[in-house]
C-alpha cells in the first residue's frame, strides 16, 4: 500500500507520495518509534504519544479508512472527527503536535513540511481556573469525615497549592529521597526542570498523614514498585478518580466552579501575582521553562526570594486565622495554627 500525499500538483507533474502502506505502515512505524523512546523521553510524553496514536486508529477504524492516504485533507477530517466528539481544541492540539513529531521523526518515509498546516497546533488561551482565597479556604475546611479516599484528594489539592502549584502528575510521582535539608525538590515530568520547595508545617502534616502507607512514595497514588509505562497508567487512573472527587468537594463547599488537578496550581499563581510577586519568581516556582532556554542557573538568593514568595501566598490564605500580637499568625511559619510541625525525616 501507498501512502499518496496530496500536493495539489495537477498528476503527473511533481507529485510526492509516502510509501509507508506496504507494511510497515506510519502507525506501526510510529509505534515502533514510541517504543524505542522509552526510558529517554520523559513518561508524559511517552504517554502523549501513545494516546495520540490510538485516537487516530480508533478514527481510522471507524471511519472506515484503515487503507486511506496520509494526507493534509485526512488530518483535517481527523481535526473534525475529534471536534465532533468532544474533544477540546487544546487537547486536539495536543494530539496533532504528537503525530506530527511522530511523522516528523519516524524513518522510510518521505515527508511533507506542510502536512498538518491546515490544522490547528498551537494553545488556545482557557478559561480561568484560578479560585478565590475565600473558596481555598471552603475547600480546606471541608469535613470529609471518615473516608480516606476523599481526605487524600482533599491533602492532595492543599498540598498541591502550598507547594507552589505542584502538578498531580510530580505529587504521584514523589519519593521519599526528595526531601533533604528541610526542602523538598523534585524535577518536572512534563519539562524536566528541576524545582525546589521550602517545607512547611502544614506541607509536613500532610506528608506525616501518608507516611510509610506506600513504600517510598510519599502519597498513595502510584504504586511505589510501579514504573514506566505501568506507573503512568497508574497516574492516569488516579488522576481520573481525583477530578472525580475534586467536583463532589466543590459541589459539597458550594462553589459554583469545578475543582480540577490545575485549579491549586493556577491558583498559587494568580494569588502570587496578586501579592505582587514578580514574574520571574512564579515562573522559577513552578518550574516554567521555554524551547529557547538551555540551561537555568538558579542561585541561592533565588531560592530564597522563591520561598519568600510562597510565604506571602500562604500567609494571605492564612489572613482569616486568630494573630498574634505583631499582626501574623501566632507563629512565624504559614498555617503553623493549623498545622502542627512534625518531625518528616528532615
Amino acid at each position: 500500500m501507498i501512502i499518496k500525499i496530496n500536493t495539489g500538483v495537477p498528476e503527473g507533474k511533481d507529485e510526492r507520495t509516502i510509501k509507508c502502506t506496504n507494511k510497515p505502515s506510519f502507525l506501526k512505524l510510529a509505534h515502533r518509534q514510541v517504543r524505542q523512546m522509552e526510558g529517554i523521553r520523559c513518561p508524559s510524553t511517552i504517554g502523549n504519544y501513545n494516546t495520540a496514536l490510538r485516537s487516530l486508529e480508533r478514527f481510522l477504524t471507524i471511519s472506515g479508512k484503515a487503507e486511506a492516504t496520509l494526507s493534509r485533507k485526512l488530518v483535517v477530517r481527523y481535526d473534525r472527527w475529534l471536534d465532533e466528539e468532544g474533544v477540546s481544541r487544546n487537547t486536539r492540539s495536543c494530539y496533532l503536535r504528537s503525530l506530527r513529531a511522530l511523522y516528523n521523526r519516524v524513518g522510510g518515509v518521505r515527508r511533507r513540511l506542510d502536512l498538518f498546516a491546515d490544522v490547528f497546533t498551537g494553545n488556545a488561551p482557557t478559561p480561568k481556573r484560578a479560585i478565590s482565597v475565600a473558596e481555598i479556604r471552603r475547600v480546606r475546611s471541608l469535613d470529609v469525615g471518615d473516608d480516606w479516599q476523599r481526605q487524600l484528594a482533599q491533602d492532595v489539592f492543599l498540598f498541591s497549592l502550598y507547594a507552589m502549584g505542584m502538578p498531580f502528575v510530580d505529587i504521584a510521582m514523589l519519593r521519599q529521597n526528595a526531601i533533604a535539608g528541610g526542602c523538598l525538590t523534585y524535577r518536572r515530568q512534563k519539562t524536566g526542570a528541576q524545582v525546589c520547595v521550602r517545607l512547611e508545617p502544614c506541607m509536613r502534616k500532610i506528608l506525616q498523614r501518608w507516611r510509610g502507607m506506600n513504600g517510598d512514595r510519599l502519597f498513595p497514588l502510584v504504586p511505589h514498585e510501579a514504573k514506566g509505562e505501568e506507573a503512568m497508567r497508574f497516574y492516569r487512573a488516579a488522576l481520573g478518580r481525583y477530578n472525580r472527587l475534586l467536583r463532589q468537594m466543590a459541589s459539597q463547599a458550594g462553589l459554583h466552579k469545578t475543582l480540577s488537578s490545575y485549579v491549586a496550581r493556577h491558583s498559587w499563581a494568580t494569588l502570587a501575582y496578586d501579592k505582587g510577586v514578580a514574574m520571574s519568581d512564579i515562573s522559577v516556582a513552578m518550574g516554567h521553562t521555554n524551547a529557547e532556554t538551555t540551561k537555568i542557573y538558579i542561585e541561592q538568593k533565588d531560592q530564597m526570594r522563591v520561598a519568600r514568595a510562597n510565604r506571602k501566598v500562604l500567609d494571605f490564605i492564612d489572613e482569616d486565622l486568630p494573630k498574634g500580637a505583631n499582626g501574623r499568625p501566632p507563629q512565624a511559619t504559614p498555617l503553623a495554627k493549623r498545622c502542627d510541625p512534625v518531625e518528616y525525616g528532615i
